[in-house]
């Protein structure tokens, strides 16, 4: 019987095969050269899948235009099991139907977003928002929103954008209008009260369209402001100065200033004073 002798210089024994056993060594010399072969290509060059070699940006890639890639699915008990995941491990949660990934604090959904959509639009479901700002603690205490920066306002509105301020189960509001019910308004700001039931309200104060930068106090107008005609226009009610002493400042046209007064019987007083 012939005999074939294999010497392993690391253990110093020789090994004997039968001439039967030729075949399968061979073979297995074949299989240990190609995984050595097939580790150092891919090492260098990645794992493609579906394709004979894969992007050179990748790793592994997977391409298929019938098939999906199927990761690991399992409930939030069993993901709890995992014990020190590693940074950016994924699974399929079933008990949640969100993909997640581990952030290295918490697994964190990446299907599940905090902004909700529905037939009349999107909507925040969790927590406060913070925009511009960074860090810990930088939202208001009361506030819903914290903006750090300027807030562009625009509207779909041919004439008008509002910035209304509203309190549930209440139909009066307040609202910041730029603009008004037609073109003849544009530019006006003013502050109103509304009450959002019947549409119905007035202006506390507005400007004009900007050419004059005048102010109106009281507009009358319901909806609608009614223009100032001069720099400070006071449409409905009393100019009510209650502090004694105070009262009306006007320069004369030699540059001097006096402030107008009253006396206890009711008459005009003009004490020059150092214009302000």
């Amino acid at each position: 019987m012939q005999f074939i002798i294999i010497y392993f210089a690391e253990t110093n024994i020789p090994y004997y095969f039968t001439q039967n056993s030729k075949l399968m060594i061979e073979k297995i010399l074949f299989l240990s050269t190609f995984i050595c072969f097939f580790a150092k290509t891919t090492k260098a060059q990645g794992v493609a899948v579906g394709a004979t070699t894969p992007d050179a940006s990748a790793m592994f890639e997977v391409r298929s235009t019938a098939k999906g890639l199927l990761i690991p699915r399992l409930t939030t008990t069993q993901r709890a099991t995992i014990t020190t995941p590693a940074i950016g491990l994924q699974i399929y949660n079933t008990t949640t139907n969100t993909l997640e990934f581990y952030n290295g604090t918490v697994w964190q959904s990446v299907t599940q977003s905090p902004w909700i959509s529905d037939a009349t639009g999107v909507y925040f479901n969790s927590g406060k928002v913070a925009i511009g700002v960074n860090g810990s603690n930088v939202y208001s205490s009361n506030a819903a929103l914290t903006v750090n920066g300027a807030v562009d306002f625009t509207s779909s509105d041919s004439y008008q954008t509002v910035l209304r301020y509203r309190r549930n189960a209440e139909t009066w509001e307040y609202q910041y209008n730029l603009g008004g019910p037609s073109s003849s308004f544009y530019g006006i700001l003013g502050l109103s009260y509304q009450n959002s039931a019947t549409t119905t309200g007035k202006f506390i104060w507005n400007s004009d369209n900007g050419t004059n930068n005048y102010m109106a106090i009281g507009s009358i107008g319901t909806n609608t402001p009614s223009v100032p005609k001069s720099r400070l226009h006071v449409f409905a009610g009393d100019v009510n100065i209650e502090q004694i002493g105070s009262g009306i400042i006007m320069k004369s046209p030699n540059g001097s200033c006096w402030r107008i007064t009253i006396d206890n019987s009711g008459n005009l007083i003009r004490t020059a004073i150092t214009c302000p």
